[in-house]
């Protein structure tokens, strides 16, 4: 009795797996999916997935008929080419869904035959590549991808790891590391220096990127996106990732096969995670307050200092009244100092506001972190003057940058500002 009732149950399930869900329209715009049981009497019964609904017949505008699952299918599939592999494909995945499992092995057949290593129908099948021949997945366990050892980048004072295991090949400026070795694509890595490009360089609409994502790594800024890509009517994923900072710009690509992604795709992660550039040689090396710059140029034009390593302070002056300059950086110990900073920064800019004008408040980012870049105009003792000033915090302290010269006489000085903010690394 029990055998029978599982039998029944089961034969139930296959064919509602059959059955379509025809469509109730009520004149009131109300719509229902179910099956019609009778409309006799003046009543017409409707069968929906919460139960059983009446409605007068007065009531009903129309029924419409619905397609089978098996119908859908053949309809899905009398739209492909007959070399749409990669259509069968999506429609083999559709049949998944839909539990049609007769149609979806046809379909795989039909697939291999004309593909017999095609990886996304053998991933469908239950199969991977492993040894120089397809085996079952659920035989071979997955294989993590870990950290190698970290190794510097040909000509940078950069270094990278690649996951243990790749074949890793160096070349000027550059590293390439390839995956496991495969019989449509390996996984290929590559970390290279280039040239300073701009997002829109780096993913150009019309080429399938996704909407880029901003990240800092290793003291450098950048974006990151992905994209589907086919090739040989087989389906690979790119990662791209560009950082730059200073007079580094890194390009860091990985592309394997789409089926492979969620295996491989974490390869990228392991090269953002260990990537790191040594901090260039520099005027200036603040040791006490963690951090290093180039001085403006011509040195001897300009003067002063500190005492205090807290405070850095020059000044630019020549018979030129409009040709002068100041230059201060505050760093802030851990609390009290760092809140200090930070009362200092606000009082100059309410002075700005209060006495001139601000031109630009905005966020920006500066040896890899993010700050906060005022610039504006005021009088000081009847002097037009434009100041800069950037508000970053590092390491649980707090820096201010500030930059002061003669509204009209900029241009000779600028060049200072320039030198400082695109100099100015983190050495710790």
């Amino acid at each position: 009795m029990k055998k029978s009732i599982v039998v029944v149950a089961i034969l139930v399930l296959f064919l509602s797996a059959e059955l379509s869900a025809d469509t109730l329209y009520l004149k009131s715009g109300k719509t229902y999916e179910g099956k019609l049981l009778s409309d006799s009497g003046g009543i017409v019964k409707w069968k929906t997935s919460f139960g059983v609904l009446e409605f007068p017949k007065d009531q009903v505008d129309r029924i419409e008929k619905g397609l089978t699952k098996s119908d859908e299918y053949k309809s899905r599939l009398a739209k492909l080419e007959d070399d749409d592999l990669l259509g069968r494909l999506e429609l083999v995945r559709w049949c998944s869904e839909q539990k049609l499992f007769s149609q979806k092995k046809k379909l795989l057949r039909a697939i291999l035959k004309a593909c017999p290593d095609h990886p996304g129908a053998r991933k469908e099948s239950g199969q991977i590549w492993r040894g120089g021949k397809w085996v079952k997945s659920k035989d071979v366990p997955s294989a993590p991808v870990t950290t190698g050892k970290k190794a510097p980048i040909p000509e940078s004072r950069g270094s990278v790891a690649v996951p243990e295991g790749w074949a890793r090949k160096n070349a000027p400026k550059s590293v390439t590391a390839t995956g496991p070795d495969n019989y449509a694509s390996a996984p290929v890595l590559t970390i290279e220096l280039v040239a300073k490009m701009s997002p829109a360089a780096a993913f150009p609409d019309g080429e399938g990127w996704e909407e880029p994502v901003a990240l800092t790594v290793g003291g450098l800024s950048g974006q990151r996106s992905r994209r589907p890509r086919i090739e040989n009517m087989i389906d690979h994923v790119d990662w791209l990732t560009v950082l730059s900072g200073g007079d580094h710009t890194v390009r860091i690509h990985l592309t394997c096969l789409e089926c492979e992604a969620g295996e491989y795709g974490k390869a990228l992660d392991v090269a953002l995670e260990s990537l790191e550039f040594a901090a260039p040689p520099a005027d200036f090396v603040n040791k006490d307050y963690g951090y290093q710059l180039n001085l403006p140029k011509p040195k001897e034009a300009w003067s002063g200092g500190s005492d205090d390593p807290q405070l850095l302070l020059l000044t630019h002056q020549t018979s030129d009244p409009t040709d002068f300059a100041l230059l201060m950086i505050v760093a802030g110990k851990p609390g009290d100092d760092s809140t200090a900073v930070k009362e200092l920064f606000n009082g100059m800019v309410e002075g700005m506001k209060q006495g001139g004008d601000i031109e630009k408040d905005e966020e920006v980012t500066l040896s890899g972190e993010k700050a906060r870049r005022i610039q504006g105009t005021a009088l000081q003792q009847g002097i037009p003057v434009r100041q800069v000033a950037y508000l970053i915090e590092h390491g649980g302290r707090t820096y201010m940058i500030h930059f002061m010269n003669h509204e009209f006489g900029g241009a000779k000085t600028d060049a200072g500002l320039k030198t400082v903010t695109e100099s100015f690394r983190f050495i710790k």
